[in-house]
């Protein structure tokens, strides 16, 4: 099994791979609301919902209200792999659904349920996402400091860190003994922004991960 870690930049406010797409699911104005958002880490693209919404490889969503403790219903097309959402986030709860990189008959999502009840305007925060099964402890840090933000996330969960906007370089690593991997996209964490990591495993069983920068779509 291949443990490398390369990282690759998505930007939800625009930058690299993310798309602005039509909304996949709908609300009314006085439904309780949660959201959900959806991450291609495959190299080819995926059909979200019944009206195939295209995501194209490496690229995300920004998170879409959807109506809170009603099931998605709905349907992923990965290249001739088909992959059912059954998911009911509740009132206030952002969904990160991760969609495999490997094709294979028993490939499935992952799916991570985040509160985000601790927004803080004064501070940056920054979540550390496991959709790695081969990264046993997943941890994000500063280079060149013996400093971790975050560390001992291991697969299927994640862990959150506030911190004082800063310009930072941040680095990856699976706790293997390899010297953590620079994340090349990190810089000045802004007061008020939210930003993401995601550890994966692509179709050749290297460990990536990706660099996200919240957003909302409208």
């Amino acid at each position: 099994m291949i443990l490398s870690l390369r990282v690759l930049f998505l930007s939800l406010l625009g930058l690299g791979g993310v798309q602005a797409a039509p909304s996949l699911y709908s609300t009314g104005p006085d439904e309780p609301t949660a959201y959900v958002r959806f991450v291609n880490t495959a190299e080819h693209s995926a059909q979200l919902g019944k009206d195939s919404v295209v995501l194209a490889g490496q690229s995300a969503t920004a998170f879409q209200p959807v109506r809170a403790g009603h099931p998605l219903d709905g349907v992923i097309m990965m290249g001739a792999q088909r992959l059912t959402l059954q998911d009911q986030p509740a009132e206030g709860q952002f969904l990160t659904i991760v969609l495999p990189a490997k094709q294979a008959a028993d490939s499935q999502v992952s799916r991570f349920l985040d509160p985000v009840d601790d927004f803080n305007a004064a501070k940056a925060s920054v979540t550390l996402y496991n959709a790695a099964t081969t990264c046993s402890q997943a941890s994000l840090s500063v280079q060149g400091r013996d400093l971790r933000l975050v560390q001992g996330v291991v697969p299927g969960k994640l862990a959150r860190r506030q911190i004082n906007p800063a310009q930072l370089a941040l680095a990856v690593a699976c706790e293997d003994g390899r010297a953590p991997i620079a994340l090349p996209a990190s810089g000045l964490l802004q007061a008020g922004e939210r930003y993401s990591v995601i550890v994966y495993e692509s179709a050749q069983s290297a460990v990536q991960a990706l660099w996200l920068q919240d957003g909302m779509q409208d």
